[in-house]
């Protein structure tokens, strides 16, 4: 008979406090069960325990005997008194929060799930930090089981009350869930599991080792029994190494192969710059500065010629006139011939100079720019702006490389079948490190065979190993 310990799941504590606006409490570090008051004259409760289990038992189990313990948080003032402990009466129990409050307050319907049958539960002695049990409540765990739709892995729920009809002013409290595991309720379960279908796998391997049509087969069930044992495929650990990093958390990277870089996407892994080809920059056309855009030789105008002032051959540069000396007169006093008496030479006006036509030097006659070629525009280099002139890749700095995002550059990742942790649930026992198996089976068949299992079952793929013995 396997004895199992379940702690609690969820604990909480219903409380009235002015006897009319119930709250739920169900993060305290203890709880107040079944304290009374009066309303009216009448004897109602303000506070109710609330406690929720999951349990690993099959509806074919046998339950024995079953007990919840609670350790005491206060020495309590009175020195016994009796409650009772309610099963709530669903075949899966819902978590403990608001939803399961009905708020009726004279009696014992108070919550949206209805409370089943109830024991009582006679308590003495009540000692701070004293460990005390409900007594057998294995009828209420068997109501439960045995309901339909019950499944192994379902939750059970309870309620410690006092009604108006229990005796006892009651100021006890006890640890919660919350106070820490060595403190939190426990449901302690005595139970073991039978069952003709154990019989009839027994019986059918037996009958094919057997040639005789007239094979009587006796099964003893009360020998038949499923009991927990170790988990042979991860001895007891509920845990497997990991097959795919081989308990190391980690594995090669796939997305570099555990070089820790890849090809850089923006260079496709050549290094150069992808903007400007790797050359660091381009040639771009812009307006001749010299010329503003129009291509003729600023000098000249795009004409070819220049007109350059030269003094002038006849006055010698001074503006005189040659013959009479600026003085207007000729040697006989009479006005001048040649400049009507001015005195200014009539070659250049008195000016001096005498403009001539040359060649402008600038454009050597052609008339454009020297500076575009007539073209009205000149190629400036000018550096890329993504890699600043020097052609190499901005992203792999030209190595054509990068670090791998997927593992940083170590070459290695955490295992996703593991998640890193090295191990797995074992598939077996599915974490549970136990398995169920039969133990003890006996059989006799003429009188003359005994067939007795002599080993252990582990689940359900193991093979039967049977000896016969001659009695």
């Amino acid at each position: 008979m396997p004895i199992k310990k379940y702690y609690v799941t969820e604990d909480a504590e219903l409380k009235y406090g002015n006897l009319i606006s119930p709250t739920l409490i169900p993060d305290a570090q203890t709880i107040t069960i079944g304290e009374t008051g009066t309303f009216f004259g009448i004897n109602v409760r303000e506070h109710d325990a609330l406690l929720r289990f999951q349990l690993n038992i099959p509806p074919d189990a046998t339950i024995r005997s079953a007990k919840i313990y609670l350790k005491s948080a206060n020495t309590a003032s009175s020195s016994s008194y009796t409650s009772k402990i309610y099963v709530f009466n669903v075949t899966n129990m819902p978590p403990l929060n608001e939803n399961i409050i009905d708020g009726s307050i004279f009696t014992k319907e108070r919550y949206t799930i209805p409370l089943g049958t109830y024991e009582n539960i006679r308590w003495s002695n009540w000692q701070k930090d004293v460990w005390d049990n409900t007594g057998d409540i294995s009828y209420l765990i068997r109501n439960r089981i045995k309901s339909a739709g019950w499944e192994s892995g379902n939750f059970i729920g309870f309620c410690i009350t006092l009604t108006p009809n229990d005796s006892g002013y009651i100021d006890k409290k006890i640890y919660s869930i919350e106070s820490g595991l060595n403190n939190a309720p426990y449901l302690e379960i005595d139970y073991d599991i039978y069952g003709k279908s154990y019989v009839s796998l027994l019986t059918s391997l037996y009958r094919r080792g057997q040639s005789s049509s007239k094979l009587n087969f006796f099964a003893n069930t009360e020998n038949i029994r499923k009991i927990e044992l170790e988990c042979p495929k991860c001895d007891g650990v509920g845990l497997l190494t990991c097959a795919d990093c081989d308990g190391n958390g980690e594995i090669i990277c796939d997305e570099c192969n555990g070089i820790g870089e890849i090809i850089c996407s923006n260079c496709n892994g050549y290094g150069s710059c992808p903007d400007c080809d790797g050359n660091g920059g381009e040639d771009i056309s812009v307006t001749c500065s010299s010329c503003d855009g129009s291509g003729n030789c600023p000098d000249c105008d795009g004409d070819g010629i220049i007109w350059e002032n030269v003094a002038c051959n006849e006055c010698g540069g001074s503006g005189n006139c040659g013959y009479c000396d600026g003085s207007g007169e000729n040697s006989a006093g009479n006005p001048c011939p040649y400049c009507n008496g001015s005195g200014i030479c009539s070659f250049c006006d008195g000016t001096g100079y005498e403009a001539v036509e040359t060649t402008c030097s600038s454009c050597s006659g052609s008339g454009d720019c020297s500076s575009c070629g007539g073209t009205g525009y000149i190629e400036e280099w000018e550096d890329c702006e993504n890699c600043n002139g020097s052609g190499s890749c901005s992203e792999c700095d030209g190595s054509g490389k990068v670090i791998c995002p997927a593992c940083n550059g170590s070459g290695i990742v955490t295992c996703d079948n593991c998640d890193g942790i090295g191990s797995i649930t074992c598939d077996r026992c599915n974490g549970n490190k136990v398995v169920w198996g039969i133990q003890n089976t006996e059989s006799f068949i003429d009188g003359n065979i005994i067939v007795r299992q002599k080993n252990i079952i582990y689940g359900q793929s193991m093979p039967i190993r049977i000896m016969f013995l001659l009695s």
